[in-house]
């Protein structure tokens, strides 16, 4: 028999009570816990999903802007219009000043040199945003190929 001051006004012992009440205060917290947990989940996953996807629009907007191959293509256009130009000067009627032409070709070759870092800076922005290490050719052992003899090689194909 339970002792009376054991026994609650119904006559219920307390002891029963107190944990069938410990019981679900232990259910609600972890509940609570799980409901806490699933919620930081979420907000950890929609936080890298939006820096994921700003990465990703800074990345796509920096390849916009760089394009394909602009760098030899760059070089390449520069040259030949320079060169359109000297033949153009040579056949007109009064021979070209030299010293004015040297001197312009120079100023148009370090326009070209600037592009040319400009398009360095936006790579390399490109890679920090990507997080892509820089490896040297000397670490990893690779050769260097020649791209004139690759170039050769896909034309006879």
């Amino acid at each position: 028999m339970i002792p009376s001051w054991q026994r609650s006004s119904q006559g219920v012992p307390r002891a029963e009570d107190e944990i069938a009440s410990l019981k679900t205060q232990l259910s609600s917290i972890s509940d609570l816990q799980s409901t806490r947990i699933g919620e930081a989940v979420a907000a950890a996953r929609d936080e890298m999903a939006h820096g994921l996807a700003g990465r990703v629009s800074m990345v796509a907007e920096l390849l916009t802007e760089i394009g394909g191959k602009p760098e030899n293509s760059m070089l390449n256009l520069a040259e030949i219009q320079a060169n359109l130009e000297f033949i153009g000067l040579l056949r007109g009627p009064e021979p070209p000043d030299l010293p004015t032409e040297i001197e312009a070709l120079c100023e148009r070759r370090r326009l070209i040199y600037d592009a040319r870092d400009v398009f360095g800076d936006l790579f390399d922005r490109v890679r920090e945003v990507l997080e892509i290490p820089e490896v040297s050719v000397t670490v990893v052992g690779t050769v260097v190929h020649d791209d004139e003899v690759d170039d050769e090689t896909d034309e006879e194909l």
